[in-house]
């Protein structure tokens, strides 16, 4: 019995641990138990990430289609649904590609599978982004988790395909044509535990969510090469990867996401391998269909292999945002993490003018150049939102929703059609210090980010940014 005590007060120490920095305790004892933690966090798993996700099962690996009716989210064929994978890809020079598959059930009945594609370096607006549909039809899917290999394929012969060793492209419509094959040389999927399946944490665990993250690869070299709306072929050899997934019934209402792959140290400006991730949104509580109040979550992490290894923060793991600011137009965040060990601040600028514009989710299962149907702000520049408005039209098949109707000549700035943007050339800045001594683990200076800043509620970006409404 007194080992069994003796077991059960180990146990809970180790529970409690972890989040005791949520306490107003002492900087000494602050420091003092983030000290115990530095030294634990050297004890090997008893389950290793590889052996969880041979184990097979869709907790332990996101990458491959869950569909309408997994129990993860709350989407359905009759509520709606979303499932769409983001695929991030730069060459060795610096040039970006944006490519999301994906599949949408809209309420009701209906749908589509699509591929969104951003080529922000071209000119032309309608060659820099488009959707191209799809029937539901041509939508097809294979996974062998045991072997850690899945595949999607959309178009009516399996035309673009995506998955564990890269993707093919043979997209042209709206005015873009993507042609070519990209291989993934090498992935670093996110490492799986008991407690914290994947990035989502023990919220992994948790049924009906409105929606789910997934980190695929957290950094892949590439190799192969694509021919941009009929030009040479652009070649990614020795270029960067980054792919993550989204499913559920729709998109948080509110959120700051952004991502880099491309970091120097701020002194001597040589490459240094490391991935950033974060995404901060407004949560319904206990679920978007029973919401009684609304809180800010947030996961994310910092990947760093030659400074320690992989370092999570987020709701689930204990860890809290001591502050958050927006500024410039919504063009840059910033942003400070506390987890028990660790203090991670986070600085991304972008430039909204040059801004992609996306479609998102909506209520309903419903797939618009809008999320939510609130109306946010779009890019200064005129000519990309005109040509977006007018995009969302373009279809590979007739299973297309109806494009929303184009701004008047007298539309007002200050009511301007509801459009998410991402910001693809974001500037970040990072500093990771550990907090039993203060000791600088990481510093880095990140280029070619991805970043959002985006609202869709009354009082969504104070919610961000004081973490209650």
């Amino acid at each position: 019995m007194t080992l069994v005590r003796a077991a059960l007060t180990v146990l809970s120490a180790a529970l409690v641990a972890p989040l005791l920095h949520l306490a107003p305790l002492p900087p000494r004892v602050d420091r003092f138990v983030a000290s115990v933690l530095d030294g634990l966090s050297n004890n090997s798993r008893l389950v290793t990430s590889e052996k969880l996700r041979l184990a097979g099962g869709s907790l332990f690996n996101p990458e491959g289609y869950h569909g309408p009716e997994s129990s993860s989210t709350s989407g359905s064929t009759s509520d709606g649904f979303f499932e769409g994978w983001y695929f991030k890809f730069h060459t060795a020079d610096g040039e970006t590609v944006v490519a999301i598959p994906g599949i949408i059930f809209a309420k009701g009945g209906g749908g589509f599978s699509f591929v969104m594609c951003a080529v922000p370096s071209a000119t032309e607006p309608a060659q820099r982004y488009a959707l191209h549909k799809y029937k539901l039809a041509d939508f097809r899917h294979s996974a062998s988790p045991n072997t850690g290999e899945w595949r999607i394929m959309i178009g009516p012969d399996g035309e673009n395909s995506f998955g564990h060793d890269g993707f093919t492209l043979d997209l042209k419509s709206g005015g873009q044509s993507v042609k070519g094959r990209v291989e993934l040389a090498s992935t670093t999927p996110y490492p799986a535990t008991l407690a914290l399946p994947d990035v989502m944490g023990w919220f992994a665990y948790l049924p009906a969510m409105e929606c789910r993250h997934g980190v695929v690869s957290l950094h892949s070299k590439l190799k192969g090469g694509l021919e941009l709306n009929g030009g040479a072929i652009t070649s990614f050899d020795g270029g960067l990867g980054y792919v993550e997934k989204d499913w559920g019934s729709q998109f948080p209402r509110t959120w700051v996401w952004l991502q880099s792959s491309h970091f120097v140290d701020p002194d001597t400006k040589a490459p240094v391998q490391a991935t950033l991730m974060l995404s901060i949104a407004s949560i319904p509580w206990p679920s978007e269909k029973r919401e009684l109040t609304r809180f800010r979550g947030f996961l994310g992490c910092l990947y760093a292999p030659q400074h320690g290894g992989l370092y999570p923060f987020g709701t689930p793991t204990g860890a809290t945002v001591e502050s958050l600011v927006v500024s410039d137009n919504n063009s840059n965040v910033e942003v400070t993490l506390r987890s028990a060990r660790f203090r991670l601040v986070v600085t991304a600028s972008g430039n909204r003018d040059e801004a992609v514009l996306l479609h998102g989710p909506t209520p309903g299962g419903e797939f618009r150049p809008f999320v939510h149907g609130k109306s946010v702000r779009v890019p200064a520049n005129p000519q990309h939102h005109q040509h977006f408005v007018a995009n969302t039209s373009v279809e590979a098949s007739s299973s297309a929703l109806p494009a929303p109707p184009a701004p008047s000549a007298s539309s007002a700035p200050s009511a301007p059609l509801p459009c998410p943007t991402e910001m693809l050339d974001a500037s970040v800045a990072v500093e990771l210090t550990r907090i039993s001594d203060g000791a600088v683990v990481f510093a880095g200076e990140g280029s070619l980010g991805g970043l959002e800043i985006e609202s869709m509620e009354r009082g969504g970006q104070a919610l961000l940014e004081r973490g209650a409404g």
